[in-house]
């Protein structure tokens, strides 16, 4: 088996035309629909306070697209894998404390979230982090493998979703897909291929985890769903414990291991995310009906203004009239991010 050092040199291929974009997002809403550029549906939480800011970088190749997302906020994304797909996705920095993969911690040096049997996407992101995921069409390393004779590859891709690797092929791995405009777009995707396909080699990776969640990740992620589902609702510990079906020692302890806070917190966080999307987009404001500040955070299930007030300046470090002034300014806007955006991506996929 070629291993990546020892890959020679090849003359530069034909450019492929695909040309890098990179939007900045703001809010858990404009990272949700960068997620949707590239096919994948999600809803975004953020779960450390302060003023979110990140970006979304794609690039790469037509047929092997790479995205970047930095984020300057802890984050937790839920949602569903797109079925063309399969996606390898790493850390780029050592930002890993809050970090999970289905609910389970990140090992350092580990690639993840490529498993053909897994349907839906749930990941945890640290503040500071930078995560890059290689898009491949879902049949392409099925196929490099059988190629190569590397049926190996085809069955840890059916029962495995993350693998601790060496560091030094970790490193290898991780260079490789960070953007480089030295190296062709085509080239840098042969690259990947091969140092993928020693990287799935058992004598390459120190474990693996096959992505099956945890009675606590699910019980974690449950109580999430149900904060997603219920943003106007204002619940009490003993109600939740209820109906997520679990003591109240437990959703406090596995809340606090998991998000970094307890059950309350969380669920207030979760609203006050709602009224913070409220107020920047007024396509929300107008699907509920509502235009005020005052409005907007009744609706959403806060009773107490003053409560509110102080409990929005604190997460996101403005009140929230000065979102919503910002968002009403004359030639501010939101972004708004489309699949039609990137029919490069579009293309990519069929």
């Amino acid at each position: 088996m070629q291993t990546l050092h020892k890959l020679k040199y090849q003359p530069p291929l034909q450019k492929s035309g695909f040309a890098p974009q990179s939007k900045s997002f703001r809010t858990t809403w404009e990272l949700e629909r960068c997620f949707a550029v590239i096919g994948i549906q999600v809803k975004a939480v953020q779960i450390t306070p302060g003023e979110l800011s990140g970006t979304f970088d794609i690039y790469g190749s037509s047929s092997l697209p790479i995205f970047s997302l930095h984020t300057n906020q802890g984050l937790v994304v839920e949602g569903d894998r797109n079925p063309q797909m399969t996606i390898v996705g790493l850390e780029q920095t050592d930002n890993i404390a809050l970090h999970r993969v289905r609910g389970e911690t990140l090992n350092p040096s580990s690639i993840h979230g490529f498993s053909s049997r897994i349907k839906d996407a749930y990941f945890q992101m640290s503040p500071g982090a930078h995560t890059t995921m290689a898009i491949f069409k879902k049949q392409r390393l099925q196929d490099l493998a059988l190629i190569h004779g590397e049926t190996r590859l085809v069955d840890c891709l059916d029962h495995q979703n993350s693998l601790h690797l060496q560091p030094e092929h970790f490193q290898q791995l991780k260079t490789l897909l960070r953007p480089n405009s030295r190296t062709d777009g085509e080239l840098q995707e042969s690259l990947i291929e091969s140092a993928l396909m020693e990287c799935f080699h058992p004598e390459i990776y120190l474990g693996s985890s096959n992505g099956e969640s945890t009675h606590q990740a699910q019980l974690m992620r449950d109580m999430l769903l149900w904060g997603l589902e219920n943003p106007n609702n204002a619940i009490k510990l003993d109600d939740l414990s209820a109906i997520i079906f679990a003591s109240r020692s437990s959703l406090v302890q596995n809340c606090r291991s998991t998000f970094g806070m307890g059950p309350m917190s969380l669920m207030k966080n979760i609203r006050l995310g709602q009224v913070q999307l409220a107020l920047n987009h007024p396509e929300i404001r107008k699907s509920i009906g509502c235009t005020s500040v005052r409005s907007i955070s009744a609706h959403y299930g806060f009773q107490s203004r003053n409560h509110f007030a102080r409990d929005y300046r604190l997460f996101f470090g403005e009140t929230p009239s000065q979102t919503l002034q910002r968002s009403e300014a004359p030639g501010i806007s939101a972004q708004s991010v489309s699949v039609a955006h990137s029919p490069q991506i579009a293309m990519a996929l069929r």
